[in-house]
């Protein structure tokens, strides 16, 4: 069974670039991981610090293995100083 989930981030001030630049280097290590189907990250317009995932994982297994990738592991490190707050993962279902 997929897993679906929606992962919002926030920037802290004056890091969006910053973290920007990590995300788009964790979105080309996960897109190529082979349990991943959907792997979109969006920026707002209206909020420029605020990065919102959606993906689509294949099943849980690959869902934990995205999870321990190395790629995943080093963002988690670097992104770490320049986040605000924590990371808000949604497990979502699609209903339509």
């Amino acid at each position: 069974m997929s897993i679906l989930l929606t992962a919002i981030l926030r920037a802290k001030p004056g890091k969006s670039a910053a973290l920007k630049e990590l995300l788009l280097q964790l979105v080309k290590g996960s897109q190529a991981e082979a349990a991943c189907r959907q792997y979109d990250l969006h920026q707002s317009k209206d909020e420029p610090n605020l990065f919102i995932f959606h993906e689509e994982w294949a099943d849980q297994e690959g869902f934990e293995l995205h999870q321990r990738a190395e790629h995943h592991q080093k963002f988690a490190e670097e992104a770490a100083e320049l986040l605000d707050g924590k990371v808000a993962i949604h497990h979502t279902e699609k209903i339509g």
